[in-house]
C-alpha cells in the first residue's frame, strides 16, 4: 500500500459562512493528505448563497463529502454540529480559507495513536500568509500549563492546531456556543480541567490565511474587546487561569482594543488631542495597567 492509499479514521469538519469561495482550495489540500481521512463534514452556518456545494470541482476524492446547511448560529454551533455529524475516531478542524501541509494529517496521527485515552489530542505549528510569520510553540508530552495557551514558547489554543479523540471532545459537551471570540481556547482549557494530557511539536504543518474581515480581526474594536472580556470572566468564574493571569490578558486584551482603535484615527492631530485630553489626569502615568485605562477613558470621550 503506498503512502497516497493510506487513511485513517479521522473526520475532518470544515464550516463556512458567506466565504464558500474558499472551499474548494480547502478540500484540496485535505485530498492532498498523504494520510487521507475517512469523511469531510462541511457545514454551512446560514450563508447567504444556500448552494455552498457548487463552489467544490465535481472531482473524485478519497473520501467521502457530506454537505449541512444550517441556521446561523455562529462558529462554535457549526463545528458543534460537524462533531455531532462525524463518523471518524479522530476530528481534525480546517478553518476554511486556511490550508495544510501534505503531511499534516500523518505526522499528527503518528504522534497520537499509540497514546492512552487519558490524552485528547496532539497539536502542531503554523506558518502565515503572506508574511510568512511562523508559530513558536515548545514541544511537549503530558499536562499542559493552562498559564501557557495560546502564548509564545507555549502551546496552541486554536482548536486546527490540534487532531482531537471525538470521545473527549463529546465528554466536554464541545465549544461553548456562547462565546463569540476565544471559543478555542476555552476548548482546550476544559480539557485540561477534565485531566486530559496533550503531545505536540511547532512543525508548521497548518498554513493559516490572514485575511480582513474574520471575526476575530475586525475593525469593531469595542465589540472585539467586549467579546475576550466574556470568555475572561468565564476564564476566573472557573479559575482557568491563575489571578495574575487572568490581570495580564485583560490588560493585554485592552491593549490590543486601544491599539487598533487609537490606530484606526488618520490624522495625528486626532490622536494627539485624544492623548492630551487622557493625560490631563496625572494619576494615568502611576496606574499597572495604563493601556486599560486610556482605552476606557477614551471611549468614554468617543461614544
Amino acid at each position: 500500500m503506498t503512502s497516497n492509499s493510506l487513511r485513517a479514521n479521522i473526520s475532518v469538519i470544515i464550516t463556512t459562512f458567506n466565504d464558500a469561495k474558499f472551499l474548494d482550495g480547502a478540500i484540496k489540500s485535505v485530498a492532498q493528505q498523504t494520510l487521507k481521512p475517512l469523511e469531510v463534514i462541511i457545514v454551512d452556518d446560514g450563508s447567504d448563497d444556500p448552494n455552498i456545494s457548487r463552489f467544490v470541482k465535481k472531482t473524485t476524492l478519497p473520501f467521502s463529502v457530506a454537505f449541512f446547511r444550517k441556521i446561523n448560529g455562529g462558529p462554535s454551533d457549526a463545528r458543534n454540529y460537524g462533531l455531532s455529524k462525524a463518523k471518524g475516531e479522530y476530528i481534525a478542524f480546517l478553518d476554511v480559507d486556511d490550508l495544510w501541509s501534505s503531511d499534516n494529517l500523518e505526522k499528527k496521527y503518528n504522534m497520537l495513536k499509540n497514546k492512552p485515552l487519558s490524552y485528547f489530542g496532539c497539536y502542531g505549528g503554523y506558518a502565515c500568509t503572506p508574511s510568512g510569520h511562523r508559530s513558536t510553540f515548545r514541544s511537549f508530552d503530558g499536562c499542559l500549563v493552562p498559564d501557557l495557551i495560546g502564548k509564545t514558547i507555549g502551546y496552541p489554543g486554536g482548536a486546527p492546531l490540534y487532531l482531537f479523540r471525538k470521545c473527549a471532545l463529546e465528554r466536554i459537551g464541545g465549544f461553548d456556543v456562547e462565546l463569540r471570540q476565544n471559543e478555542d481556547f476555552d476548548l482546550i482549557l476544559r480539557l485540561i480541567q477534565r485531566n486530559y494530557l496533550a503531545v505536540g511539536n511547532n512543525e508548521a504543518s497548518y498554513i493559516r490565511n490572514i485575511r480582513t474581515g474574520s471575526l476575530t480581526r475586525n475593525k469593531n474594536h469595542k465589540r472585539s474587546y467586549a467579546n475576550v472580556e466574556a470568555f475572561l470572566d468565564k476564564a476566573e468564574l472557573y479559575g482557568y487561569f491563575s489571578k495574575r493571569e487572568v490581570s495580564n490578558r485583560r490588560a493585554l486584551n485592552a491593549l490590543s482594543c486601544w491599539k487598533s482603535f487609537f490606530l484606526s484615527f488618520q490624522g495625528y492631530s486626532t490622536q494627539k488631542e485624544l492623548l492630551d485630553i487622557v493625560f490631563e489626569d496625572p494619576d494615568f502615568r502611576r496606574k499597572k495597567y495604563l493601556p486599560f485605562l486610556l482605552y476606557k477613558k477614551i471611549l468614554g470621550l468617543i461614544f
